[in-house]
């Protein structure tokens, strides 16, 4: 019944939050009612919400003292978790969180999982790109016990996605060549909102300097 459905929040509402939005309008996530949406972008947020026949929020704050959410799904970068995780947190809503790439951060990672802790609430790490971290994360334990196993990614990027970086160069756009080789630490460094998939990865099988 409708008392025992689950309040879902969206924030983000670019590609993935629309995805999200859309497999809850096409009835593949029954047991939510879908409370609320937020985004940067207005016009991107407003249109959702009047696609998908939900409301839409101007700011975070706003959803969350009006809707209500237990859960908030967030699609909208590595910044937006470290700007809000601690306010979802404390608002008695639990996060599901596709920027991992935010808890890289030693210390980030250990306050959130304090406050989480301490507000009831809980972070759920949506293993978005890679569906093997069980396995990765059996091999590790496996591998502690007897030999060290090591793993690694390989990423493909468009060079217009490294624009902005240190790794860009005009070159890239005639030829593929490796631009950064290292640990998922260094590369979350140098990549912050590019490479959510390694850190998840190195966090399954070990830490991140591995």
């Amino acid at each position: 019944g409708a008392l025992s459905m689950k309040k879902l929040a969206l924030l983000g509402t670019g590609f993935l939050g629309g995805i999200i939005a859309r497999a809850w309008r096409e009835g593949l996530l029954p047991d939510y009612e879908l409370a609320g949406i937020t985004g940067r972008n207005a016009e991107k947020t407003a249109a959702l919400a009047e696609e998908i026949g939900c409301p839409s929020f101007s700011d975070l704050e706003q959803l969350l003292h009006t809707a209500h959410p237990d859960i908030v799904a967030e699609c909208a970068g590595v910044q937006a978790v470290k700007a809000h995780a601690e306010a979802i947190l404390t608002s008695g809503a639990d996060l599901v969180t596709l920027s991992i790439g935010a808890f890289a951060d030693a210390g980030f990672y250990s306050r959130i999982a304090q406050i989480a802790k301490d507000s009831g609430t809980v972070v759920h790490i949506a293993s978005g790109a890679v569906g093997g971290f069980d396995v990765a994360r059996t091999i590790s334990l496996m591998g502690r016990v007897g030999d060290g196993v090591k793993g690694r990614i390989d990423t493909r990027k468009g060079p217009k996605s490294l624009q902005g970086t240190s790794l860009y160069a005009e070159d890239l756009l005639q030829a593929q060549r490796t631009v950064f080789s290292g640990n998922a630490k260094e590369a979350i460094a140098l990549l912050p909102t590019k490479v959510n998939v390694a850190v998840a990865t190195s966090l399954a099988c070990s830490t991140p300097e591995e």
